[in-house]
């Protein structure tokens, strides 16, 4: 814990100061940028047989850890729809190294180096959205599943060009050259996980103006669609890799598994935007805002629909959850006067710290405490044997 408590003190610290600090040099803010990034990526890069992806095994079903797909796909060819940047990556590092750590180290330093370069150039308020990554227990997140958080560290900095247009800057209306940047953000991100796609048929709907009555209203329908479109996803996957987790006939499906944490903090964030907007007379426009809300919705429609759908669809809520790194600093940037924000900023912190702390250090939801690295006297012994 105590690992985990540094990286969160030192990488805030230093955002915090390169972004307030009066009189600070360029260069200098720059360097604490590059200081909260090392020290997110350290004990990342060197952890050992932790996390739940690791080394997880239960090959009757047809499931491996991130260090044996890496053995595997060194020598073997791709699986059947195995992404192809997660299979390029291997081949690569394989030509200097057997070593499985390498992989983590390198999706590790470009998702966090994604993460925050969206946090920088996106965010009204930067250093609370690095604290909210932090603390919110997305970090412990990107631990797990990996090749997802690469994409979605992806479509953090795609959103930016949603309600952009042509030589303008993002926020206002979106255009074809908006839209390629976006499609190419997606695409990178599709190539180390290939449901990242989902979200170029989501373009039309990040371009809504969302109101709190269309939020409301978008909500009710995605309940609706995914109670009666689960079915029609397993016509439409069967056979595939995807539709194994949906076919109950399968080893790998696993039913209805609800994760009551998600629902109640997907309803609280959506809810808080909503009312922020609302009470502040903000009139949303179609652009970055507006799309933001659309995760929010979907998140927690999703959340709630694991209720009744497979636990697979716990993987496409991943996808929006993690937006609220940049939706709460807009809706709070909304609260007028700078007391009130400043008060629900800290309470916003301080209940994300409790959470996290209940399901990650109390819970053990991820599997990542107690922390272990590569240095360790069980890590020593894994690599001899």
């Amino acid at each position: 814990m105590v690992v985990y408590l540094l990286v969160a003190l030192v990488a805030i610290g230093c955002v915090t100061i390169a972004e307030h600090a009066q009189g600070l040099a360029p260069r200098v803010r720059d360097a604490l940028w590059v200081v909260a990034f090392v020290v997110l990526l350290v004990p990342a890069a060197l952890r050992y047989d932790i996390g739940v992806d690791y080394s997880a095994t239960m090959e009757s079903a047809g499931y491996l850890g991130y260090w044996q797909l890496y053995h595997l796909y060194a020598t073997q060819p791709p699986a059947l729809g195995m992404d192809p940047g997660f299979f390029l990556l291997i081949r690569v590092l394989n030509l200097f190294t057997d070593n499985p750590q390498w992989m983590f180290a390198t999706l590790s330093a470009t998702t966090y180096a994604l993460v925050l370069r969206a946090c920088r150039r996106i965010s009204p308020a930067p250093a609370l959205s690095v604290a909210l990554f932090v603390v919110a227990g997305f970090y412990f997140e990107s631990y797990n599943i990996a090749r997802q958080w690469f994409a979605i560290a992806c479509v953090m900095n795609a959103l930016a060009w949603v309600g952009a247009k042509d030589g303008e800057d993002p926020g206002t209306h979106p255009g074809l050259h908006a839209f390629v940047h976006y499609a190419l953000w997606v695409l990178l991100g599709a190539s180390m996980h290939l449901s990242c796609l989902l979200w170029l048929a989501l373009w039309p709907l990040l371009r809504v103006r969302m109101t709190p009555r269309r939020a409301v209203m978008a909500l009710a329908v995605v309940l609706v669609v995914a109670f009666v479109g689960v079915h029609v996803a397993q016509l439409l996957f069967s056979g595939t890799r995807f539709g194994l987790y949906l076919d109950p006939a399968s080893s790998v499906y696993v039913g209805p598994a609800p994760r009551l944490n998600a629902i109640i903090t997907s309803g609280i964030t959506w809810a808080f935007a909503l009312a922020a907007g609302h009470l502040s007379g903000q009139r949303l426009q179609a652009g970055l805002a507006s799309a933001l809300i659309v995760c929010a919705t979907l998140a927690f429609a999703l959340d709630v629909s694991s209720t009744f759908l497979p636990f697979i669809i716990d993987r496409v809520a991943r996808y929006f959850a993690p937006m609220l790194i940049l939706l709460m600093p807009v809706a709070l940037s909304w609260i007028d006067g700078p007391r009130l924000r400043r008060a629900c900023v800290a309470a916003v912190l301080v209940c994300w710290v409790a959470a996290t702390y209940v399901q990650v250090f109390v819970g053990g939801q991820y599997g990542v405490v107690p922390y272990q690295s590569v240095f360790g006297e069980r890590a020593v012994e894994g690599i001899l044997s």
